[in-house]
């Protein structure tokens, strides 16, 4: 038996002194940035000299416009490196390739409601791009906190298409009774819609079969977009552009006010086997939004009672010059859904975005938004809220 100096694992106690040394300079460091201090070594670095250390002031930090400046180059040079590191292609989880074979199965058995051929390349390339990156997982900063079991604990079957009258007219609003579309797992409803009120000349909402030919290419052009942040929308807004059977296009021309709101509901049917399986749909939102026009729009995202589903849809705004849109969402699915959410807005001169969301319903529900100020004077209103309960997780993202 070895015995005298140091003792067996009598290294472990030399790393004390340093994790007292570490902790006391993340709890100075994070209170006050004035008086923070840090730890710098007199003498060298011996096992017996750890302890002899003294406390230098840390120089004051002062918020500056060019330090703005420069921290806002540092994080676009962050993203623009994100974007470029992709991760080395790595093997999921038995329960992710589970839930990503079963979502491909269906996207084999739903196609495009119209512009198949345009359709297909888009679709094609969404799913290109999913075979390109990793599957949501822990060790991915992204979904750190995101309870990934609740999304991948799913079997899926075809959607049967029904609709619950009470649960779907108890979402209508009072206000927009003169002009309400319903989309049914992502496509368009015209037995459940209603258009009382006619809208002025040149403005369009619903899907893509009616689609005017003025707004084809602006339509394909944004169904093009993958959005990418730091919060995972990449993945999730490429497997909404794979698996896209339809679009709500709300088209507003140069000049033209909407006097009166208008209601979009979005409403998720239980797969054929209830009981055993989940359904999923992607629905996809465009908005063009001409110079100087005004729109103000109910979005609401819901399903059957007690269903099982998964809801992933994708936004994407582009407001012109001088032109307002107001949006207004509403999360109320089942307890038993989830619901991942992509919102992209690009706003140019003297342009303004106005977002009010409400997440209330789903196991699990995160709605990331990403607006990009590209024009002077452009502006911005965002303000979401979260009434999560039964354990329920959700999550509103900015950036």
């Amino acid at each position: 038996m070895r015995r005298g100096w140091p003792p067996p694992f009598s290294f472990l106690l030399l790393l004390l002194p340093v994790a007292a040394a570490r902790g006391l300079v993340s709890r100075v460091g994070s209170c006050n940035p004035e008086t923070a201090v840090r730890l710098r070594p007199t003498v060298s670095m011996s096992p017996r000299n750890l302890r002899r250390y003294t406390l230098q002031p840390r120089a004051r930090f002062r918020l500056t416009e060019d330090s703005v400046d420069k921290m806002a180059a540092e994080v676009d040079a962050l993203i623009a490196t994100y974007d470029l590191r992709q991760p080395k292609k790595t093997r999921g989880s038995s329960a992710a390739n589970n839930w990503m074979e079963g979502i491909n199965g269906l996207r084999d058995i739903s196609q495009p409601v119209a512009l198949t051929d345009e359709m297909t390349q888009i679709r094609n390339d969404g799913k290109q791009i999913l075979e390109e990156m990793n599957l949501p997982h822990k060790k991915a900063e992204p979904y750190r906190f995101l309870n990934l079991r609740r999304l991948y604990n799913h079997k899926f079957e075809q959607a049967s298409g029904d609709v619950d009258l009470k649960v779907l007219e108890a979402g209508f609003q009072e206000e927009t009774d003169g002009y309400r579309q319903v989309f049914v797992d992502g496509v368009f409803s015209d037995e459940y819609s209603s258009f009382s009120n006619d809208l002025p000349d040149g403005a369009y909402v619903g899907g893509l079969q009616n689609l005017p030919d003025r707004f084809r290419d602006d339509v394909i052009e944004q169904l093009g977009i993958v959005h990418e942040d730091l919060y995972g929308s990449k993945f999730f807004s490429a497997l909404n552009k794979a698996n896209i059977r339809d679009v709500a296009v709300i088209a507003i021309p140069e000049g033209v006010k909407l006097t009166e709101p208008l209601q979009i509901t979005f409403y998720s049917s239980p797969s054929k086997e209830k009981e055993k399986h989940s359904s999923a749909n992607f629905p996809r939102i465009v908005v063009l939004s001409g110079k100087d026009s005004k729109a103000t729009v109910y979005i609401n995202h819901m399903g059957g009672r007690n269903a099982q589903y998964q809801s992933n849809p994708v936004t994407t705004v582009k407001l012109q010059d001088g032109s307002e849109f107001n949006m207004f969402s509403q999360i109320q699915h089942s307890k038993n859904a989830v619901h991942v959410e992509a919102v992209n807005a690009t706003i140019l001169n003297d342009a303004k975005f106005v977002w009010r969301g409400l997440l209330n319903g789903g196991t699990l529900s995160r709605v990331n938004l990403a607006v990009d100020l590209t024009g002077d004077d452009a502006e911005c209103d965002l303000v979401g809220a979260s009434l999560a309960n039964d354990g329920a997780q959700m999550d509103i993202h900015t950036y």
